[in-house]
């Protein structure tokens, strides 16, 4: 496949970005380890997506514009009553949530937009654009609004919100080992394995060293009229990527443009969130200057929650951030987290034999092309930008369909979308994984 049919398959706007980015020199992480070379485009010509035809439902910057719950608006009526029918609300807290959010769907009708043969969901034309969140003084809308954000994290009690959560990263860190050793074993290239592949879930564990190696996310965040709160309002994104993700040094969403404070308005997100291309090219240049296995194993971590489309977008959304008068709030959607995880861990050795031509992900990782040469942020960052595409997918397919974290409950065709969205992502780390361990090894 063609570099330019690679790049006519994601946004326009993460295409764009990459393509003003060719010959910018490498970001210098906080260790301060210079790179000897500049960024350029990765050759695509001999890599093929096991599904290049498989089509996504994204939510588009309008809907994102007006709340850190898309799902509210976006998934139907149907959906949404099944939703509340598992919630364990009852009585008139169940009769007015569920008011509240047809009523909600009123004002901010969406319609889905062809983008290509991919579909995105945007505000309609007449819908009010405000961000969405009851007056101060309305108590009992507050009320109605809090139970209806935690009839889809699966919980709906009052007192559910959490300013903390303790979930682990997506990646069972197992994987990472497995993962590595797959790809180790499949490269041309001659490295002493031990060190890389048992270093390779240590990001899992040391997410403040992590944070200590690569600037903020500060940089990334326009704070607009929020400007004089913007390390505030930096903390409090930061602590929502904290919910799935052991620190914003795993997470890199190319493709979100805001992120609702409620209230108190929105915040722009100019090119990207999350610092995981940064520290890919921070620990693999380091590990290059010094011939260390155990830091270059650190830099395919990175690569590796790269391949993950929770990693790579709908952070926000699934930590449940919400951002409300008296402060933020987090209802992380688990069940639908650990069930996804579950169905990956299920995918990774066996073959889920949805038809004669599937195959479980580690021999799709190991069947795909490898990358002639790899620059690792730009390695990262595309990566990302395969991934993102189908982190909304994912999160829609299932909020449409599913309403258990049991995932052996699942519909067959929420499943097999997202096993198509996986492969994709699986054989492109595979194809740059090999890639940056020859180069590596060059």
């Amino acid at each position: 496949m063609s570099e330019r049919f690679r790049l006519e398959s994601i946004s326009r706007r993460s295409a764009l970005k990459r393509m003003s980015a060719v010959g910018v020199g490498l970001a210098v992480g906080g260790t301060g380890v210079a790179a000897a070379e500049s960024e350029e485009e990765i050759p695509y010509d001999d890599f093929e997506r096991p599904y290049p035809d498989k089509t996504t439902t994204r939510f588009g910057p309008s809907l994102r514009s007006v709340t850190s719950h898309p799902e509210l608006l976006a998934v139907s009526k149907k959906a949404v009553k099944r939703h509340f029918k598992s919630s364990n609300l009852s009585g008139k807290d169940y009769g007015r949530a569920l008011q509240y959010v047809l009523d909600l769907r009123k004002d901010y009708p969406v319609e889905h937009v062809s983008d290509g043969d991919d579909t995105v969901i945007e505000l309609a034309p007449e819908a009010k654009t405000e961000p969405i969140y009851p007056a101060k003084d309305d108590a009992e809308a507050q009320r109605r609004h809090r139970n209806a954000i935690r009839v889809f994290s699966g919980e709906a009690s009052d007192d559910h919100a959490e300013s903390d959560a303790d979930v682990t990263p997506q990646w069972d860190k197992n994987h990472h080992k497995d993962i590595t050793e797959v790809l180790l074993d499949s490269a041309d290239a001659s490295l002493y394995e031990y060190p890389i592949v048992q270093a390779s879930d240590d990001p899992d564990e040391f997410g403040e060293e992590a944070r200590g190696e690569v600037e903020g996310i500060c940089d990334q965040i326009d704070a607009g009229a929020l400007d004089g709160y913007k390390d505030k309002a930096c903390d409090i994104v930061a602590s929502a990527l904290d919910v799935f993700h052991t620190n914003y040094a795993q997470y890199y969403d190319p493709s979100i443009a805001s992120i609702s404070f409620g209230p108190f308005g929105s915040v722009d997100i100019p090119a990207g969130l999350g610092k995981a291309p940064d520290a890919t090219n921070t620990f693999y240049y380091a590990a290059s200057s010094d011939d260390d296995g155990k830091t270059f194993g650190w830099a395919l971590h990175y690569l590796q929650d790269m391949a993950q489309p929770l990693h790579t977008g709908m952070g926000i959304e699934q930590a449940g951030f919400e951002m409300t008068w008296s402060g933020p709030e987090k209802n992380p959607k688990r069940w639908l987290h650990y069930g996804f995880e579950d169905l990956l861990r299920d995918f990774w050795d066996e073959d889920p034999n949805f038809s004669s031509e599937t195959k479980s992900m580690e021999q799709i990782m190991r069947d795909s092309d490898t990358a002639g040469y790899v620059y690792p942020k730009t390695a990262a960052e595309n990566m990302a930008e395969t991934s993102t595409q189908y982190a909304s997918d994912i999160y829609y397919e299932i909020l449409e369909n599913e309403s258990e974290r049991d995932y052996g409950t699942w519909d067959y065709s929420t499943k097999y979308n997202v096993y198509k969205d996986l492969a994709n992502c699986y054989s492109e780390l595979g194809y740059l994984g090999r890639g940056m361990i020859e180069k590596f090894d060059s």
